[in-house]
């Protein structure tokens, strides 16, 4: 994903913004950095589970003082996270 980035991209003739690094949203939809696929809503609220990230980078990083978001859906994360050499931890919760 290094370099991604989604800039002057129409969809029905509206535009899409980047906002603070390469998250994608157009007015008050969100848009999975990695497929580039609206999220479902219903009304205000989001049906379809999605990650947030939000990145301030510090003073020993290339990108100090770089601030980077995305929201990347499930589908996506799953085929991210199934690359990692070390697996994530996932833990059943008990009280939902």
């Amino acid at each position: 994903m290094s370099g991604y980035r989604w800039l002057d991209l129409k969809e029905n003739g509206s535009t899409f913004t980047e906002t603070g690094g390469i998250c994608m949203q157009r007015e008050d939809q969100v848009y999975c950095n990695c497929c580039g696929r609206s999220l479902q809503k219903q009304g205000n609220m989001y049906i379809e589970e999605f990650i947030h990230i939000k990145k301030d980078w510090g003073y020993f990083s290339d990108k100090d003082g770089i601030t980077q978001k995305a929201d990347i859906c499930e589908e996506c994360l799953e085929k991210w996270m199934s690359t990692f050499r070390i697996p994530v931890e996932s833990l059943e919760r008990q009280e939902l």
